[in-house]
């Protein structure tokens, strides 16, 4: 056992030096990766800081162009209107000139004049159409036909239902220049286009000359002109701008051999080049990114776009991340040296740290090897200098270690062949008896909860009380008889279990034990006084008297309970005695009316275990009986 202690403290030592380097290198990478995740974190931030300020640089020169754009747009819409009035000013001056000098005519005469008039202007501009209505809405003369008609175009109404030619007439008749303009959407074919129309009222007459306009075709000549120019107005030598339709045509691109192809020519990537063009079907702003794994630290180069609908035009600005990406090297080279100029001496200490604490508790496994061994001599010293037996168990009881007075007095076996400490103390006259090599002692013991070679045992400390218990017996008369019955007490049934029972067992004849109780005796005694209930305990020990012989005692043991010890006979042979004494018992007329009977429980006294304590066939017989009362009473269990 000194050999086995010492094992497991070297072990234990062992352990800690592993756990120690352990320790170490866990506190060494999770530092390593700790101090690599912090530079990536920083890394990671500087990086995300960067994009945003390259985001929103991008952007900010995406919207000044679109507002560039669509101030020109704005400008360009005013401008047709002038270009309209200024194309019509030569129509209406003829048309007045001929009203003032056929003013005294009817008003047939001067309508066809204007007719006339109209139609010549009509015939040599081929670029404008004219019109001639009057203030009813009836139309004279259509432009586009170049021929003279008569239809009420009042209530005609364009795609938003709005009766354009009826606000036009009263946009003229209310304006103190009597000129006036209104924009019609018309549906040519399955293309809503947005027409422009302007008209005077001609001097001293109801009539209306007018001409008008598609603004998408006047649009796209100036957005043409607009953009011929654009690579003059922005030079981005760092950005890649693209202006692009929503049918995918470049306008501007600054390789200028770009110009008129498709968006296909600069995305190499499909999925970029598609989601350009769903953003653009939808009307969103935003920003476009290749697709780069999601660890990666370097920036992508970053586009932003925005589509101005009402010109069918969309911008797209990429600007070149090189520039960055060399900063963001520079940074994370320059964090992770500075770690390393950290670390490197924390970890030099640290290691020089542990070489220590390796030798310090290499030299603390052989001081505690040396004070286990003194322990354990002084430990063994006191007990085999004592008059008391000392016993250590296991748990489950098996004995582990006896000092000398022990082994040469109970047991000197316990290395080769372990046995359990139940094996050799039985219970006898309320006394433990351990069972020794040549005698049987008489003990009184105490035990206390140790440890014993790393493991939860019992230290038994025995005192020897045989010579004690001899002369005890020798100077106390014990009565072993009941006063009231003349049945044996418990003193006698444990005597007879010792002295007459047991060795039975032990060559291997049957054996039983019955507890028993009588039942509503309280009942009985309680209704008719305690002389009564004498009486019925002398007559019912008097029907026991009968069935007492060699193998059958029955015994006394409390104020109504009774005891039966049996040998040599069987189960079935005596549930029928004890069914003969319940009957006997049932059915004797007592001085009083009552109903009286005995409950039991039976149990074998096994072979198997020869030196098994009577206290634990008391315990089970007596447990069965409880079970027995529970039930229904007058019953014996089995």
């Amino acid at each position: 056992m000194e050999k086995n202690n010492k094992q497991k403290v070297k072990s234990s030592w062992r352990l800690v030096i592993v756990l120690s380097i352990f320790f170490f290198a866990v506190v060494l990478i999770q530092d390593v990766v700790r101090e690599s995740l912090l530079v990536h974190s920083e890394l990671k931030a500087f990086s995300n800081n960067l994009k945003d300020e390259i985001e929103d640089s991008v952007q900010e020169k995406v919207e000044l162009r679109i507002y560039d754009i669509e101030s020109f747009i704005e400008q360009s819409q005013s401008q047709q209107q002038q270009h309209l009035f200024s194309t019509i000013n030569s129509v209406h001056a003829a048309l007045n000139k001929s009203s003032e000098l056929l003013s005294t005519e009817t008003d047939p005469i001067l309508r066809d004049e204007l007719i006339a008039t109209t139609a010549s202007y009509a015939t040599d501009d081929i670029l404008h159409e004219y019109y001639l209505i009057d203030t009813d809405g009836i139309m004279y003369f259509d432009g586009k036909l170049l021929s003279e008609v008569s239809i009420d175009i009042s209530s005609i109404t364009d795609v938003l239902n709005s009766n354009y030619y009826q606000t036009l007439i009263t946009n003229i008749l209310a304006s103190p220049e009597q000129k006036g303009t209104v924009n019609a959407y018309i549906l040519e074919g399955s293309l809503v286009t947005e027409f422009k129309i302007v008209g005077y009222l001609i001097e001293g007459t109801d009539y209306i000359v007018l001409t008008q306009g598609a603004s998408e075709d006047f649009l796209e000549n100036q957005v043409s002109n607009y953009f011929s120019r654009f690579g003059q107005l922005y030079q981005d030598a760092d950005n890649e701008i693209l202006v692009f339709r929503s049918s995918g045509e470049i306008i501007f691109h600054n390789n200028e051999d770009n110009i008129g192809e498709n968006i296909n020519t600069i995305f190499a990537s499909e999925s970029l080049q598609q989601n350009v063009l769903e953003a653009i079907e939808i009307s969103t702003v935003g920003f476009l990114i290749e697709d780069v794994a999601s660890i990666s630290i370097d920036i992508s180069d970053i586009g932003y776009y925005e589509y101005i609908t009402e010109a069918d035009l969309g911008i797209y600005i990429i600007e070149n991340t090189d520039g960055y990406n060399v900063l963001l090297d520079e940074f994370g080279s320059n964090n992770m040296a500075k770690v390393i100029m950290i670390l490197v001496p924390v970890y030099i200490v640290l290691t020089l740290l542990l070489l220590v604490i390796v030798r310090k508790i290499l030299k603390n496994i052989k001081l505690s090897e040396q004070v286990f061994k003194e322990e354990e001599e002084l430990y063994k010293t006191l007990a085999n200098n004592t008059d008391n037996f000392i016993i250590i168990t296991n748990k489950q009881g098996d004995i582990r270690y006896l000092n000398d007075l022990a082994r040469i007095t109970i047991y000197d076996d316990v290395k080769e062949e372990p046995i359990n400490l139940d094996q050799l103390m039985v219970e006898e006259d309320g006394f433990k008896v351990l069972i020794g090599i040549e005698n049987n002692h008489y003990i009184k013991y105490t035990v206390l909860p140790i440890n014993y070679n790393s493991q939860e045992s019992d230290l038994y400390i025995i005192n020897d009380v045989t010579e004690k218990v001899k002369k005890e017996r020798e100077l106390e008369a014990l009565t072993l008889q009941d006063d009231l019955t003349k049945l044996g007490n418990r003193r006698q049934m444990i005597k007879d279990y010792t002295e007459y029972v047991l060795p039975q067992i032990q060559d291997g004849n049957k054996g039983f034990i019955v507890m028993m109780d009588l039942d509503n005796f309280k009942s009985a005694n309680d209704s008719f006084g305690h002389g009564f209930g004498d009486e019925v305990l002398i007559t019912i020990s008097n029907i026991f008297h009968e069935v007492i012989s060699t193998n059958l005692k029955v015994y006394r043991v409390g104020g109504d309970e009774f005891a039966v010890l049996a040998t040599n006979t069987t189960q079935n042979t005596l549930l029928s005695i004890l069914r003969k004494l319940r009957n006997k018992i049932s059915n004797h007329k007592y001085r009083h009316d009552i109903d009286i009977s005995f409950s039991g429980g039976l149990v074998e006294i096994s072979i198997k275990n020869a030196k098994r304590r009577l206290s634990d066939y008391y315990e089970q017989a007596d447990d069965l009986l409880y079970i027995a009362k529970k039930e229904g009473k007058g019953i014996t269990k089995i």
